[in-house]
């Protein structure tokens, strides 16, 4: 009863385009809702769908897992101790994120563009059932909120927030490539 009460508020509250975005976001809203809950799938069926042909129904089935994920940070301009804490707060602060594990920070010579300061890096252990690509994109925000500017590659910067790993997740696209490539590097 308590699942379809969600459903039914996430139809009646909100209009989607595609039903396979309507049934992402109430798998969201169940797992965001019940700690207990790593995985839920979601169908959808939408009788008297405008498409051509005879169909009875269009329906999707989707499925939303929470997963961990390891997030690399680092920074050597400006304060550094500093704009590290105001990113782990900020990523705190990302729906469908929880922190689970925070490193110690430690120094590090920077690593292809050596003309610059050492770096100030830790890592995260976080739970999210965002997508590997929402969670890339809350991350640059972030980056871009704490002055991050991209001039050369590997040079200094505020922040660099990096996912270095995903649980159940390999994805190689021009965006993103998880687990990093550059992982054991660093």
């Amino acid at each position: 009863v308590v699942v379809y009460s969600i459903a039914e508020s996430i139809v009646k509250d909100s209009s989607f385009d595609l039903i396979e975005h309507l049934a992402y976001e109430i798998g969201r809203k169940v797992i965001s809702s019940y700690e207990m809950i790593d995985a839920v799938k979601v169908l959808v069926r939408k009788p008297d769908a405008p498409v051509d042909g005879i169909f009875e129904s269009m329906e999707t089935e989707i499925a939303v897992r929470r997963s961990e994920a390891v997030i690399s940070f680092g920074s050597n301009m400006g304060d550094s101790e500093q704009t590290i804490r105001l990113a782990i707060d900020a990523i705190k602060q990302i729906e469908g994120v929880e922190v689970k594990r925070c490193s110690s920070l430690y120094w590090t010579e920077p690593v292809g563009y050596e003309d610059q300061d050492d770096f100030l890096n830790g890592c995260l252990v976080i739970s999210t059932y965002l997508k590997p690509t929402e969670l890339l994109h809350n991350l640059q925000k972030i980056e871009l909120d704490l002055g991050r500017v991209r001039t050369i590659k590997n040079g200094p910067r505020t922040i660099d927030l990096d996912i270095l790993l995903m649980s159940g997740v390999r994805l190689d696209t021009e965006e993103l490539t998880i687990p990093h490539p550059r992982m054991y590097e660093r």
